[in-house]
């Protein structure tokens, strides 16, 4: 059953089913027609490069400060959920500082995704992909396929050995660190994008706490699933209506902010 579960997980990360006044607005006609002209580029990707691409193509200057704070060291975390958590945000990372060509900061989050790696028992992934990485931390188009490589195959090699709760951890770290950047950007709300992003991000969370269930039970998947539930749960103002978000009063969207943010910022302190 585990099997078939993280199997549909990853289906799901490969292929998914306004204006000044932010986010609080009915959507226009062009923020549908912005979401079809992206989603052949944005939202077939898996989570790790999906708001990298989004920002990169409307977002023209970048925003450092949104990004993890890599200053935890990697030998706070103990147990291979926070490992995996951490590498999955990392990547999301690595994938946002390299399209936006800060080549020191993306070497920075790569040197840490490299440990947590090591940790987790993907040394191979670590020699065969960081050279690659390394060279092409400059090359948005090429860095994203490498990345998509190292994602796909850090699944893959987990799910043969058994580890498919690590897998999916990874998974949802990079989710949570995709969820935060697009919370904390002050540039997306301005961008016809954001509102039909808030509304896939929103369905992958209610299908990620779902998924959660499946899972074996222990504290560490009833962690996980505390975290999700919580979000669903300051989500729940958002009103969707045939695909888009229709409304979210302003109060309720600071407070879903801050709590992204403050439940990422957890899993990065350990």
């Amino acid at each position: 059953m585990i099997r078939i579960f993280t199997g549909l997980i990853l289906i799901l990360f490969l292929s998914c089913s306004g204006d000044k006044n932010g986010p609080a607005d009915s959507l226009s006609s062009k923020s549908a027609a912005a979401l079809r002209d992206d989603s052949a580029t944005v939202f077939l990707l898996p989570a790790p490069l999906q708001v990298a691409t989004l920002m990169r193509q409307h977002c023209k200057v970048a925003e450092p400060g949104i990004l993890s704070q890599d200053t935890v060291s990697v030998s706070t975390y103990e147990t291979s959920y926070t490992r995996a958590l951490n590498l999955g945000i990392c990547i999301t990372d690595i994938g946002y500082s390299a399209f936006y060509n800060d080549r020191q900061t993306a070497l920075n989050y790569l040197a840490r995704a490299e440990q947590l790696m090591r940790e987790l028992h993907l040394e191979n992934l670590v020699s065969s992909l960081s050279k690659r990485i390394s060279s092409n931390i400059d090359k948005p188009d090429s860095l994203s396929k490498i990345l998509l490589t190292l994602y796909n195959d850090a699944q893959k090699q987990l799910n043969e050995n058994g580890n498919e709760k690590i897998a999916f951890y990874i998974s949802s770290g990079s989710f949570l660190e995709g969820l935060a950047i697009t919370f904390s950007s002050k540039c997306l709300p301005d961008t016809p994008i954001y509102g039909p992003l808030l509304v896939q991000q929103k369905k992958w969370l209610d299908q990620l706490t779902e998924a959660v269930t499946y899972l074996a039970p222990d504290k560490e998947s009833q962690d996980l699933y505390n975290t999700f539930f919580t979000l669903q749960h300051f989500f729940k103002p958002a009103k969707v209506e045939k695909h888009q978000l229709v409304f979210i009063p302003s109060d309720s969207f600071l407070k879903l902010r801050t709590k992204i943010v403050q439940l990422r910022d957890d899993v990065v302190k350990g």
